[in-house]
């Protein structure tokens, strides 16, 4: 746009860019936008033995057999996504001591047997089984109590 101040120059959207007379010119400068530039936060490996494994006995309170054993259950369910491979388990009562070593599929469940001894003379005992659990370097160890009943056999009459 030509006046007789001098010379407009506008752009597209009809707003002026520059300002121009004989001698002097002004040039309108655009603010920058402000960009919001979010903050990346390196993913977390979540993948964690504590979070994913559960480990539980299938009953606390057991019976003797005639041989002076008692059997116990320990199940080992894989809650996660990710299959464990090379896991070690150890469970251990008493005098007695398992070991498990293998893999444990995603989404699955493991059934270990652990037989203890089981001779006393009262007519419950109550012991401690411990299992842990190793992978890679990250370990957990549960306690669980169970209550043995002593034997007693059926007599006819």
């Amino acid at each position: 746009m030509i006046f007789k101040e001098g010379i407009l120059t506008l752009d597209s959207l009809m707003r002026v860019t520059k300002y121009e007379n004989g001698t002097d010119s002004i040039i309108f400068i655009q603010q920058p936008k402000k960009h919001i530039v979010k903050k990346v936060i390196a993913p977390i490996d979540t993948i964690s033995l504590e979070n994913d494994l559960q480990v539980g006995i299938v009953s606390q309170n057991l019976q003797a057999n005639s041989k002076g054993q008692a059997h116990a259950e320990i199940k080992v369910k894989n809650i996660g996504n990710v299959k464990y491979e090379n896991v070690h388990i150890f469970i251990e009562c008493s005098n007695a001591s398992r070991e498990w070593q293998g893999n444990i599929e995603a989404n699955s469940e493991l059934s270990l047997s652990f037989t203890m001894p089981a001779r006393f003379s009262t007519a419950v005992v109550r012991r401690n089984i411990v299992v842990r659990t190793v992978y890679n370097k990250e370990q957990i160890e549960k306690n669980f109590t169970v209550a043995i009943k002593r034997y007693t056999p059926v007599r006819s009459r």
